[in-house]
């Protein structure tokens, strides 16, 4: 038995793509699709993942009735729903279709906290679950070292120290960027963010007087960028490294 949170104090409409990941436009568009961040509570370690819930625009009139209808179905579906499964690609957003026939608003569902259901799997899902939550501890593992490089770097080096260790930063660098390429987390940093950085970098590489005003900023802006930067905990596809 392992544990299903719902973070319905995140969810969000986003926009609905066709099968060649265009994006539908909103008079054209049949559905509302919602946004939900969930995680699998389990003794080995915390698995988080998306979803989009895809509700008919026919059955509710209104954007807030159709977020009522998904927040009643997180706390009365999702959970039996997900139990079903013998497997699930936790390195992808998953689409899911609205089910539920009748819609009577719940008044106790509070839409910003979490929801929490206990949920009984099948071994086949459970091996499932333990090797994704397996492949993401290595994963992490190269991110976090990757960025305690960095940060030494960032806050104890010198306009030599720069230059000298440019291409071990480069790596670490590429190690992290690869990885945010895979997220779905925009919370924990982008791509161009960790490019940004790089930027910094490499002009901090090339100058030789510390005291320099744009020394400073790109070392302040370099020191920013990295501590910004964290690991994700939901995933478009699959990391690897």
């Amino acid at each position: 038995m392992m544990k299903l949170r719902v973070n319905v104090n995140g969810l969000r409409e986003i926009s609905e793509y066709n099968w060649q990941g265009e994006i539908i436009a909103p008079e054209k568009s049949k559905n509302i699709v919602f946004r939900i961040s969930n995680e699998l509570l389990t003794n080995d370690g915390n698995l988080g993942f998306e979803i989009s819930l895809r509700i008919p625009k026919e059955k509710f009139s209104t954007l807030v009735k159709a977020k009522d209808a998904c927040l009643s179905w997180c706390k009365n579906n999702f959970s039996k729903e997900f139990s079903k499964y013998k497997y699930w690609n936790f390195f992808e957003i998953q689409t899911l279709d609205f089910t539920e026939i009748i819609f009577i608003r719940e008044e106790d569902i509070n839409e910003y906290s979490q929801m929490e259901f206990e949920i009984f799997i099948s071994d086949t899902m459970n091996k499932n679950i333990n090797n994704s939550i397996e492949h993401l501890k290595s994963v992490k593992t190269a991110f976090e070292n990757a960025k305690e490089k960095l940060t030494k770097l960032a806050f104890h080096s010198t306009s030599f120290g720069f230059n000298h260790y440019q291409e071990e930063a480069r790596i670490c660098f590429s190690t992290i960027e690869n990885l945010l390429e895979c997220s779905a987390d925009t919370g924990s940093g982008t791509p161009s963010d960790i490019r940004s950085a790089l930027k910094y970098y490499e002009e901090l590489a090339r100058r030789k007087v510390e005291n320099n005003h744009n020394y400073q900023v790109s070392l302040q802006n370099l020191q920013r960028s990295i501590s910004r930067i964290s690991f994700p905990q939901y995933w478009c596809k699959k990391p690897n490294l």
